[in-house]
């Protein structure tokens, strides 16, 4: 496994071995001068969970603590994939940074909202949105929504 923690990607790639379930993780070029983007494809489940909150928790441990994870590619969160964001909040902030999504899928986003984690999980309809909220102060909202919060039903060009 890549160990440089710059930036990562995970996704299934082509002839990949890393991962139990096929899944690997790699660097990412920079998105943002200290932001890193974990891409994530397929179902987010007791079964690929454990790879997320691995890769997460070593970037925090690394003091990368400025996270989007970028649910494009997700097409089902598990009440335990909902667990790894929230387990890391409280960290990521606490180092200075934050933990948001971005780009999810129309019925990804409903479960959110169900769950009303949009009151301290931020979530954005664009990458370039939640790379782009980082760079703006937090004016404090108690919501903890800053800039253009996902819509219910996410577009994607």
């Amino acid at each position: 496994m890549e160990q440089h923690l710059a930036n990562h990607i995970i996704m299934p790639l082509p002839n990949s071995t890393v991962g139990k379930n096929g899944q690997a993780v790699r660097p990412h070029p920079p998105s943002s001068a200290e932001v890193s983007v974990i891409r994530i494809k397929g179902h987010l489940d007791s079964f690929t969970s454990d790879e997320l909150d691995r890769t997460i928790q070593s970037l925090i441990k690394a003091s990368r603590c400025k996270i989007v994870v970028d649910l494009y590619a997700i097409e089902y969160i598990s009440s335990m994939g909902w667990g790894v964001f929230l387990s890391h909040l409280k960290a990521a902030r606490g180092g200075g940074g934050d933990l948001k999504l971005a780009r999810m899928q129309p019925d990804v986003y409903q479960v959110y909202k169900v769950l009303e984690f949009e009151w301290f999980l931020k979530s954005y309809d664009t990458l370039e949105e939640a790379l782009d909220s980082f760079e703006r102060p937090q004016n404090g909202q108690q919501n903890g929504n800053s800039g253009t919060p996902a819509s219910n039903a996410v577009s994607h060009k």
